[in-house]
């Protein structure tokens, strides 16, 4: 009987975890701005996985984004001035990885909780 309670407990519990992955907070992350160079950049939330992120390249240069590098290896281009994003049903954005092919750019990173 204790083992099938604990059973149902753990059930509970990952039930919980997967809910709450499918329930947006309704907060936005705004980091600083950072500078992007010719080396990759991981950049990971803060808290925990986001729904959403969208990237403003201030430029000068035109910057490469992949989102979720562990599932993807097809990176965005982002030119300067320009404002890209996605949105995904459940919080599963766990990195993003930022370069340049040359020269600097400046990018604003706002993320969906």
């Amino acid at each position: 009987m204790a083992t099938l309670l604990d059973d149902i407990r753990h059930e509970i519990v990952e039930t919980r975890k997967i809910t709450e992955s499918m329930i947006e907070e309704g907060v936005i992350e705004a980091l600083n701005p950072r500078t992007i160079t010719t080396d990759r950049m991981v950049i990971e939330p803060p808290l925990k996985p986001w729904f959403g992120v969208k990237f403003t390249n201030d430029g000068p240069a035109s910057i490469w984004v992949i989102v979720n590098s562990g599932l993807s290896n097809q990176p965005h281009e982002l030119k300067a001035e320009e404002t890209w994003g996605v949105h995904f049903k459940t919080a599963v954005i766990v990195d993003m990885v930022l370069h340049t092919e040359s020269g600097t750019a400046i990018v604003r990173i706002r993320g969906e909780r």
